[in-house]
């Protein structure tokens, strides 16, 4: 069944209880604005399948898995992003500093189509981290320091991704489907 109508009032309950929330609360907008980048991080994987020798759909869809983890979380269940996760974004960003020509000044997103696609995912997950962090300064959700380090290295990873992009641009395009 693709609905219920129990939420036809406005609220919703969460994962394991029987409590309802309404649909506009702390908890619901932190798991929307996660639901909408991992969207978008399904549409990029399916629309770019490397990056100047990057492969990005089988990184990409640890990511999003990792993001269905911090909702679980974010939603009471017992699941948890690991630090292994965290080390890995780490080291893909390590990997992808070496490559690109150093910061001089502000880059101004959409030097590209695709590095402007990896700026958006950037703000996005920006989003979610302000939503996570006002989720947990309320109160509302236990948030791990592992999942605030998740997200947080997210951002850089997509941002290391748009300057990989950029510097494509001048080397060869990315392949598409």
């Amino acid at each position: 069944m693709f609905y219920t109508g129990k939420g036809d009032a406005g609220d919703t309950s969460l994962f394991g209880s029987s409590e309802r929330v309404y649909k506009d609360s702390a908890v619901c907008e932190a798991l929307g604005s996660l639901d909408e980048l991992n969207s978008f991080i399904g549409f990029i994987k399916n629309e770019i399948t490397d990056l100047n020798g990057f492969e990005l759909r089988d990184v990409l869809g640890t990511v999003q898995h990792s993001l269905f983890a911090i909702q679980g979380e974010i939603a009471g269940a017992a699941v948890r992003v690991t630090e292994e996760r965290v080390i890995e974004l780490e080291e893909i960003i390590n990997s992808i500093e070496k490559t690109v020509s150093p910061i001089h000044s502000f880059v101004v997103p959409g030097t590209t189509r695709v590095s402007a696609e990896f700026d958006l995912l950037r703000t996005m997950v920006r989003k979610v981290e302000r939503r996570i962090v006002t989720l947990q300064r309320s109160g509302d959700a236990a948030i791990s320091d592992t999942t605030l380090s998740y997200i947080n290295r997210l951002s850089s990873f997509f941002y290391a991704l748009a300057r990989l992009a950029e510097e494509g641009n001048e080397r060869e395009a990315p392949s598409y489907e």
